[in-house]
């Protein structure tokens, strides 16, 4: 009985681990996707304000 417990925590260890992983994963595209975003929004500002005082 106490193999079988210990299978069946190594197991949801490994389960956890994957669901780690994956969110991990997520986060970082998440975080990627996020920064691209904010800077293509910066240089349309930055242009927009260089334009402004050029007029």
């Amino acid at each position: 009985a106490r193999a079988d417990s210990m299978q069946e925590i190594s197991t949801g260890l490994d389960q956890a681990q994957k669901v780690i992983d994956v969110t991990t994963a997520k986060a970082n595209e998440l975080r990627y996707e996020t920064i691209t975003a904010v800077n293509a929004e910066t240089k349309k500002i930055r242009a927009r304000v260089e334009e402004f005082f050029a007029e």
